[in-house]
């Protein structure tokens, strides 16, 4: 579906129906990932193994979220789930996901407009991306380094 004109998908109504319906269901699934009290809640009381594991697993989600998000050129829920995926990432320790996450928030930020209006909340510009990207190289190489070891 990427890079398919909205002219084009705008003549295939069930598609466009059913991309609807996906879209609200992410809309959904945000919200429920991104309520700290409820993930606190379902995870406070597991051993650390495995509440790193599924805050990882939450993560991994909320990055695909995220993709299909931005897709749908819906660029601040994309936003919003590539922070939140690197939230996770850090309180899980994982510096794959973290540096996967930033890599993505830096894409995002340095994606052009396709309205031609800076989307609100992704309207970073170049020097963040390239900062999130510095970051995302930082992550990246702490797991080189680990993997090393």
């Amino acid at each position: 579906m990427a890079g398919v004109p909205v002219e084009v998908l705008l003549g295939r109504r069930p598609l466009v129906r059913r991309l609807e319906r996906l879209e609200r269901r992410l809309d959904e699934l945000v919200t429920a990932l991104s309520n700290p009290r409820l993930l606190a809640h379902l995870l406070g009381g597991l051993p650390a193994p495995a509440r790193r594991e599924l805050q990882s697993i939450a993560g991994e989600t909320a990055a695909l979220v995220g993709g299909l998000s931005f897709r749908l050129e819906s660029r601040c829920q994309a936003g919003a789930c590539y922070a939140f995926a690197r939230h996770l990432a850090q309180e899980s320790g994982d510096r794959e996901l973290e540096a996967y996450a930033l890599g993505l928030e830096s894409s995002l930020a340095s994606a052009p407009a396709t309205s031609g209006v800076p989307y609100p909340a992704t309207n970073r510009g170049a020097g963040d991306a390239i900062a999130l990207l510095d970051e995302a190289e930082a992550a990246a190489r702490s797991v080189s380094t680990v993997a090393a070891e």
